[in-house]
């Protein structure tokens, strides 16, 4: 009841189309710097396709979307295809789709994040917001430490 002197409105997300290119830009950029990437853009598909959602979780829901989609691409230039938004028509088949599990769903970021680094499992885990030791049992659990050690740098 302390907040509730002045009743304030603010219209959904989906309302405020300038809005959603404007805060896109501030998170990709902030992911950007959190997590030690170089900058990363958006091309004008990728707008118009975080212009076409109508985004039910609001702010939320559009912070953690590129967050998500920052984590996953590993190029600089973001289209369409790396904006990740769960029940998106256009969503690339395969990536965190309907019907995925969950253990499925990490297991894949897991290793994009690793592709990501260059198989450097200290930044991967940073990226991921887990400690060195639980990448290592997630790696052990999902049978992937022999895998990814096996591959060749990207």
């Amino acid at each position: 009841y302390r907040i509730n002197v002045v009743p304030v409105f603010i219209p959904a997300l989906r309302e405020r189309i300038n809005d959603i290119r404007f805060l896109s830009q501030l998170f990709l950029e902030q992911m950007c710097v959190d997590n030690g990437l170089n900058k990363k853009t958006l091309t004008a598909d990728a707008e118009k396709k975080l212009v076409k959602w109508s985004w039910p979780g609001n702010v939320r829901e559009l912070q953690n979307v590129i967050e998500r989609s920052v984590l996953t691409c590993v190029h600089e230039v973001m289209s369409a295809q790396d904006i990740l938004i769960d029940g998106f028509e256009e969503q690339r088949s395969g990536i965190f789709g309907p019907g995925m599990t969950i253990h499925d769903a990490e297991k894949m970021l897991i290793v994009k994040t690793l592709e990501h680094t260059n198989q450097n499992r200290t930044h991967a885990a940073k990226l991921l917001g887990i400690s060195i030791r639980t990448l290592r049992n997630k790696l052990n659990e999902y049978k992937l430490g022999k895998e990814i050690a096996n591959e060749p740098n990207i």
